[in-house]
């Protein structure tokens, strides 16, 4: 049985899916998804084009004409903030997914059921 952990912050979906993993689940949680988009856009800027790229496939809608300078501009501000610095690292994640779940609101959680596939046996999605 897959199961989708769904609430607020602190309601403990990250402790309940931490035991699932003891008993034999598979985690994913779409913030990490978000993250490592924002790791390559911060760190590999050579792989923003392959990113773009994969945006043009995955989303099953035009994208709007501004999504490109949208991303250009997230990718600017995360190579100038210190993630270290989890205030400024959430704005950016938060740009960056608010820019990407604009054209396609599910995105992340299409990225996240399509890797729970490649799983032989339960999955747990934390978030």
């Amino acid at each position: 049985m897959n199961l989708l952990l769904c609430g607020k912050a602190g309601t403990g979906k990250t402790t309940a899916a931490a035991f699932l993993k003891e008993v034999g689940y598979t985690e994913f949680a779409i913030g990490s998804v978000i993250r490592e988009v924002a790791f390559t856009l911060k760190y590999e800027p050579a792989l923003k084009e392959f990113y773009l790229g994969v945006a043009n496939k995955l989303f099953d809608k035009p994208i709007p004409a501004n999504f490109y300078h949208e991303i250009d501009q997230v990718a600017n501000y995360l190579k100038k903030i210190d993630v270290s610095r989890k205030t400024e690292w959430r704005q950016a994640l938060q740009k960056l997914g608010d820019a990407i779940r604009e054209v396609d609101e599910d995105t992340f959680l299409k990225v996240v059921a399509n890797r729970a596939k490649e799983v032989n046996g339960p999955v747990v999605v934390s978030d």
